[in-house]
């Protein structure tokens, strides 16, 4: 498809959305240990805040960091949050969490894998990848635009949820093969993040004309709990400046947000008449935790 097929049309009528389940209802409002998906947006209040200053730092960079502790609901901001908000603005979100496993494919191709899939859930059109190729090379092909059915361009949004397993299930490996290929990755990351044309096309003019080197069109968002952020600082040679200077701290709700989440979402229960107690008692019990 060429850029002169693209059709002018509210987004609203352009983006084919799909259809997403929920296991969430009016009698069971809230998600556990697992946290929100996609298709829980309806229940998912308290961080409207979060969400648009979250969304401004991601308009402004092409990579972005997510920083706080565990449990403060970093996926769930991320899937239930923004993820809705992104296909509202035609991008295609992609939940990446890496497999670092000893059979499991390369970092790259995990991604590469993740993009196309949920292209294929959405019905876009888009360039299947290929062996060999890194992710600047995929996000750059000449007619390698991701289209939706309504003739729009979209643009991939990836998401690495959990980073910090770079760390403790990655880099703790023992295998040369494994850490070799983390240290590729990283280099694409950084590619991708830097849109830095890769030596291996810089230097090959034969290979460069497979690639639109003006097109930057994807967007990343790194999730790590605070608690690494000291080993992405060892780290700070090998990795995109912007994952130091364009990131975000989430904390806990706060006690008006919780009670907003109580109130909005638990009415059918009968729990926003204890909204109050239900948030001193939460706090109590966080506190003794901590």
């Amino acid at each position: 498809m060429r850029p002169s097929d693209v059709v002018t049309r509210p987004v609203e009528e352009a983006l084919d959305l799909p259809a997403l389940e929920s296991d969430l209802d009016e009698q069971h409002p809230w998600p556990g240990l697992e946290g929100y998906a996609e298709g829980d947006q309806e229940y998912f209040k308290g961080r409207s805040e979060e969400i648009e200053k979250l969304y401004t730092l991601i308009r402004r960079e092409r990579l972005t960091l997510l920083y706080g502790k565990a449990g403060t609901g970093k996926s769930s901001l991320s899937r239930a949050g923004l993820f809705p908000k992104q296909r509202r603005e035609e991008a295609l979100p992609v939940w990446v969490r890496l497999d670092y496993s000893d059979h499991a494919p390369l970092l790259g191709a995990q991604v590469k894998s993740a993009v196309y899939d949920a292209a294929q859930v959405a019905k876009l059109e888009a360039p299947e990848p290929v062996e060999d190729q890194s992710l600047w090379e995929y996000l750059h092909l000449h007619e390698g635009e991701f289209w939706s059915p309504n003739h729009r361009i979209i643009m991939p949004f990836i998401v690495f949820d959990q980073f910090e397993e770079l760390f403790t299930h990655g880099l703790a490996h023992k295998d040369p093969k494994r850490l070799a290929d983390i240290r590729a990755f990283i280099s694409e990351l950084s590619d991708l993040a830097e849109d830095r044309v890769p030596p291996g096309v810089l230097t090959d003019s034969a290979r460069q004309v497979r690639y639109n080197l003006e097109r930057h069109h994807y967007k990343l968002l790194v999730c790590i709990r605070e608690e690494y952020l000291a080993e992405l600082d060892r780290m700070k040679d090998e990795l995109p400046p912007a994952l130091f200077q364009n990131r975000m701290r989430l904390t806990d709700l706060t006690a008006e947000q919780a009670k907003e989440v109580v109130e909005q979402t638990g009415r059918a229960v009968g729990a926003d008449e204890l909204s109050d107690e239900i948030v001193e008692r939460a706090s109590e019990d966080t506190k003794e935790q901590g």
